[in-house]
């Protein structure tokens, strides 16, 4: 057993107004701790493909706390209702 349990701290909120989709991330200031390598990968995973945030996978993946694509520190929202299907995928 673990003396100390580490945890990593994030909101993550699914919004929709009927015609547009986002889900927006918060990563908590002080919230995020990589264990035994300094390296994570974090992002959106989907059938699309992958998106990565630009720290990830290097020693300074834990810059996501200081920096955000929403002009906000840590805050992060992607749109993921232009999604594009193809035939005979179900939705």
């Amino acid at each position: 057993m673990y003396a100390k349990f580490q945890t990593n701290t994030f909101q993550c909120v699914l919004a929709t107004s009927g015609s547009q989709s986002f889900i927006i991330v918060y990563y908590l200031s002080g919230g995020m701790q990589v264990v035994g390598t300094p390296f994570a990968t974090v992002g959106l995973s989907s059938n699309e493909g992958d998106t990565t945030l630009p720290s990830s996978d290097t020693d300074r993946v834990l810059d996501i706390t200081a920096t955000g694509n929403s002009g906000e520190e840590g805050l992060w929202v992607w749109r993921v209702d232009t999604v594009t299907t193809l035939p005979g995928d179900s939705i």
